[in-house]
């Protein structure tokens, strides 16, 4: 049996879309999705995160191009084994991460505060199906005290991983079997 946790942050300035793309592949990176499992369908999830249908349609249809999931006229969308990256994928990676890198080095982070923010943030990912990974997990002394009240935020629109979330952010979160 597979298990979903969807959570959503109303008031992020990180779109549904990616929040909801990035919550499905942590699910398959944690494996609580694998290859074959399906997943609500687009109207289900929709109304059970009480979003729009066509931001669902979208997140799949991204899923789908990027080889996470393919669709099936029996079975609706099926999880697939996560592909590997060429080096076209590669590029589209590096060219979201280096505006964030520029900004980091711009509020003199230096090096090893950044290999060691990296490092927090890659085993943060191990365990993607915890929302409270990165924040947990983050040593005070990664970032200085004047880009503290900034990290999550900027993990946010890295779309690395859920994050926890302050008690008054209204959130959607949803846990399927």
């Amino acid at each position: 049996m597979s298990i979903m946790l969807v959570q959503l942050d109303l008031k992020s300035s990180v779109p549904l879309y990616q929040q909801l793309k990035t919550n499905i592949i942590a699910g398959i990176l944690s494996g609580n999705l694998r290859e074959g499992d399906r997943l609500p369908s687009i109207r289900q999830l929709a109304s059970d995160l009480s979003i729009n249908l066509h931001t669902v349609r979208k997140v799949y249809g991204l899923l789908a191009d990027e080889g996470y999931v393919h669709f099936s006229r029996s079975s609706g969308t099926v999880v697939n084994t996560p592909p590997a990256l060429d080096s076209e994928s590669m590029e589209q990676f590096e060219s979201v991460l280096l505006p964030i890198i520029i900004e980091l080095r711009a509020r003199n982070v230096d090096r090893a505060r950044y290999n060691e923010l990296m490092d927090c943030l890659w085993e943060a990912s191990m365990d993607a199906s915890s929302t409270e990974a990165i924040t947990d997990n983050m040593p005070s002394e990664a970032l200085s005290q004047s880009t503290a009240s900034t990290k999550v935020d900027s993990k946010l629109r890295a779309g690395l991983s859920p994050v926890r979330l302050p008690a008054q952010t209204p959130t959607r979160k949803l846990r399927y079997s």
